[in-house]
């Protein structure tokens, strides 16, 4: 799980800086951080991969082995039939054509589309937000509309508050559209969340290597006592169909 993770932030920060280098680099800040955000965003539920788009406070993986270990290294067709067929039916069998294409979408495409939107989003964030300026009173305003941001759309989403506003809607594509739009406002809540913790660590511990190797080391222990450890992956390791979730 490990060795998942470390993987998976390679692949984010190589994806995240490939595209500051190359996502309009000479124009305006905001039209590059809306242009990866939308379009990333845009990918993810193409291939109906939005719930990719979430991570934790938004949602969790319990650590394996058991009965239903966590969903690592499966693609979207596999994470979908995985919650679509009955438990003793078998999954069709695919022809070859559609298992490389299942494969390059869930392991190539949907890791960009991913990372687009996180690294656009918090950008957006950050430019709104907090100006991209280097005073401190401005860091700690945009570090509270941050979490007042984040605790809103989260509490808006959350299953309670959703399900009571969707309760009188019948129309199941209907359904499926407010689905979607709830993974698309849960997801801004979960980057905003991010980048306010990621932030107050900095401000507060600094931005050095024992700070690094300090927020590390805490982390694996504290997830690995909770048993939650799988929740450091994220694709390429885990592809989450929107059906596991949106609907």
């Amino acid at each position: 799980m490990y060795l998942f993770g470390a993987s998976c932030v390679c692949i984010w920060h190589g994806i995240w800086y490939w595209a500051d280098a190359w996502i309009f680099p000479y124009q305006p800040p905001p039209l590059s951080y809306w242009t990866t955000s939308l379009v990333g965003s845009a990918g993810a539920f193409l291939v109906c991969g939005g719930s990719s788009l979430l991570a934790p406070p938004a949602i969790f993986i319990i650590d394996g082995p058991g009965l239903n270990p966590p969903p690592i290294g499966v693609t979207l067709l596999s994470s979908y039939h995985s919650v679509t067929l009955p438990r003793n039916e078998r999954p069709p069998k695919l022809k070859s054509r559609i298992i490389v294409l299942d494969l390059m979408v869930s392991f190539i495409f949907l890791p960009f589309a991913v990372v687009w939107f996180w690294r656009g989003t918090w950008l957006v964030l950050d430019f709104y937000l907090w100006g991209l300026g280097p005073d401190p009173i401005l860091i700690h305003k945009s570090m509270l509309w941050g979490a007042l941001l984040a605790m809103t759309f989260i509490g808006i989403t959350c299953e309670p508050v959703f399900a009571r506003l969707t309760s009188n809607i019948k129309n199941h594509h209907i359904l499926g559209v407010a689905g979607r739009v709830r993974t698309f406002v849960l997801a801004w809540g979960t980057v905003s969340y991010w980048r306010v913790i990621w932030y107050i660590w900095d401000e507060f511990t600094g931005t050095g290597w024992v700070s690094a190797l300090t927020a590390h080391v805490i982390s694996i222990i504290a997830l690995t006592g909770m048993g939650c450890l799988s929740c450091i992956t994220a694709p390429v390791s885990v592809s989450k169909s929107s059906e596991t979730f949106d609907t």
